[in-house]
């Protein structure tokens, strides 16, 4: 929150967005760049804080957390890496929304098309991210005060369904075994 300023008599804030309303916009902005450059660029990983947990919710519950931006970072470049090679065609789209009625600051609804050795791939799922600030000091990264520190992917559709296995067995567990 910004601090206070006296004017007159009266202690008053200064109009414009907070810091959390600056970082959420900046996180927005960034986010709806990155989702539909998937196939092309690795995301900027900048917006996430250095203890971000990662989770896997439906169908997955139960799996290993991961925790850590190294392991952030390693999860979505191997996902990535799995996706450039077993995917033709592919595209991701994205809506953003608000997060708060699901208790998170973004509600990110996604979808991954394309072909996989002749089949229609096609991924629904909800991203959901929270932040906090940063323990880091303000200097260092002055335009994000609150970074992403939770990522959570609900699966709504994974089609065809023998990818679920593939995700599990193939890019998540490999991960949470090397923590």
């Amino acid at each position: 929150d910004a601090p206070l300023r006296r004017c007159g008599d009266l202690l008053q804030r200064p109009v414009g967005p907070s810091d959390y309303e600056l970082s959420l916009g900046r996180i927005t902005d960034t986010l709806r760049s990155d989702y539909p450059a998937f196939f092309e660029r690795s995301p900027s990983f900048h917006i996430y804080d250095d203890a971000i947990v990662f989770m896997l919710g439906t169908p997955f519950h139960g799996v290993q957390t991961l925790r850590g931006k190294r392991s952030y970072c390693k999860a979505l470049r191997a996902l990535q890496t799995l996706a450039g090679n077993l995917v033709r065609d592919g595209i991701v789209e994205c809506r953003i929304g608000d997060g708060t009625p699901y208790g998170h600051a973004l509600k990110v609804h996604w979808t991954c098309g394309g072909t996989v050795a002749g089949y229609d791939l096609r991924i629904e799922a909800i991203s959901l991210y929270s932040l906090t600030p940063s323990a880091k000091d303000p200097g260092e990264c002055p335009l994000l005060t609150h970074p992403v520190s939770y990522h959570m992917i609900e699966f709504v559709n994974i089609q065809p369904p023998s990818l679920r296995s593939m995700l599990l067995h193939v890019w998540w567990r490999p991960l949470t075994e090397m923590q």
